[in-house]
């Protein structure tokens, strides 16, 4: 949930406002739009590996070794954030138009839910507009 505005912060986040004004005008993603992205190949990847009967990419398992290890560096437990990480990457309800939004059968990736009962988190690929530069984590 976003955090109420703070007064004496005004002049930071007008500028944030403006900063990611001036990223969408010229078609710039912000870190989080990258990251959703390599996380989305990595799921592609892994799906391609799969539907044509490969082994996955010795350095695909490294990655994800590495963010597992990266998850329990900060405190999480390791059963529960390799559950988390492969529902993630194996049970996406988008995995098909991923693959086809890269292997470039889509001229532009739909981010639109087929369906109602699609957690919104799945499109997460979709340009958010965030003028609103407070964070999603923090309360006031």
């Amino acid at each position: 949930m976003p955090r109420r505005a703070d007064e004496r912060n005004e002049t930071g986040r007008a500028a944030t406002e403006r900063w990611r004004k001036g990223l969408r005008a010229r078609g710039a993603p912000e870190a989080c739009h990258v990251d959703t992205a390599v996380a989305a190949a990595v799921a592609v990847a892994l799906a391609k590996a799969q539907s044509e009967g490969h082994d996955v990419p010795a350095a695909l398992k490294c990655v994800i070794a590495d963010a597992l290890k990266l998850l329990k560096s900060r405190g999480y437990d390791s059963g529960l954030s390799t559950k988390a990480a492969m529902r993630r990457l194996l049970a996406r309800r988008d995995r098909s138009a991923l693959v086809s939004a890269v292997s470039g059968k889509l001229k532009r990736f739909s981010t639109k839910p087929e369906s109602t009962d699609v957690s919104p988190h799945y499109f997460l690929l979709e340009k958010r507009i965030s003028d609103d530069s407070r964070s999603d984590g923090e309360e006031a």
